[in-house]
């Protein structure tokens, strides 16, 4: 089933539609257990945007799951909801759900996150508190949330939060020196202190850790054609063109790269034929 999985999202990403579909077919019939025929076939939908019958498949299912197979669908819904750009309506779930199971760290965890991705940081801070009443919580999945939301908000830091939020930074760091997700928390903060050596070596330690986020990747693009590393910043578009499907921001960041180039080579010769 793993092989076919990845093949129906490898055809989507080639714009393969009819070979995709022929690929979920194969499958669905492999694969045992019903959430994850569920899940995949969302997902397919989700990326066809067919977000109503995605909503549809995901809500039919709920009723034939083990109760703990549920928190899975429920969570795609809450990412259907996000990705279709209903922000407010996968936040008026979360908030359902987690009434119905203010224990369930996961479903904090959601809406958390979803809160932080609207820029709402008062509603971060009221998600982050009730992970912090969990009766058992793992400290340092919180200890990074917190940061995250600190980073998030980092323009309106205090100075004493800002040398909080660096220590806190650090103790991930040291507590788990190869998770990316820590290490890129470090390279977004010495991108917003203006640290642009240092924020580019944090992103590309992260991207060979396994942070392959189009953002991340994105950023350091941007960052390393700032500083004129030409060469680089375009390997690291050709990464992120693998993973895009729509590439018409990537064309231009070639384009610009190619531009640059061209100048700076002219400017060479200009000032070689002056030395001479």
């Amino acid at each position: 089933p793993r092989f076919w999985k990845a093949l129906i999202f490898a055809y989507l990403h080639l714009n393969q539609t009819d070979a995709a579909e022929r690929a979920l077919a194969h499958f669905d019939t492999l694969e045992n257990s019903l959430a994850e025929r569920v899940l995949v076939k969302s997902r397919y939908l989700a990326a066809e945007k067919k977000y109503d019958e995605a909503e549809a498949l995901l809500r039919s299912s709920l009723a034939k799951l083990a109760l703990d197979q549920r928190d899975l669908i429920q969570l795609q819904r809450i990412q259907l909801l996000t990705g279709a750009g209903h922000s407010e309506r996968a936040l008026a779930l979360a908030e359902q759900l987690v009434k119905e199971s203010p224990q369930n760290e996961k479903l904090l965890q959601a809406g958390f996150r979803l809160a932080l991705q609207m820029g709402d940081d008062a509603t971060s801070q009221l998600w982050e508190t009730r992970l912090s009443k969990l009766d058992q919580i793992d400290q340092f999945n919180f200890d990074y949330l917190h940061a995250q939301r600190l980073l998030a908000s980092y323009d309106t830091l205090g100075s004493m939060e800002r040398r909080n939020l660096s220590r806190l930074i650090d103790t991930l760091r040291t507590q788990r020196p190869n998770w990316y997700p820590a290490v890129t928390l470090a390279a977004r903060q010495a991108d917003l202190v203006g640290d642009v050596k240092q924020a580019v070596a944090g992103y590309q330690t992260a991207i060979e850790l396994g942070n392959s986020r189009s953002a991340i990747l994105q950023r350091l693009v941007s960052l390393l054609y700032k500083m004129g590393r030409y060469n680089e910043a375009q390997n690291y578009l050709e990464r992120l063109q693998s993973t895009q499907s729509d590439t018409t921001q990537i064309d231009t960041y070639s384009m610009a790269i190619t531009l640059a180039v061209q100048r700076d080579r002219k400017s060479t010769r200009l000032n070689s034929s002056h030395t001479d």
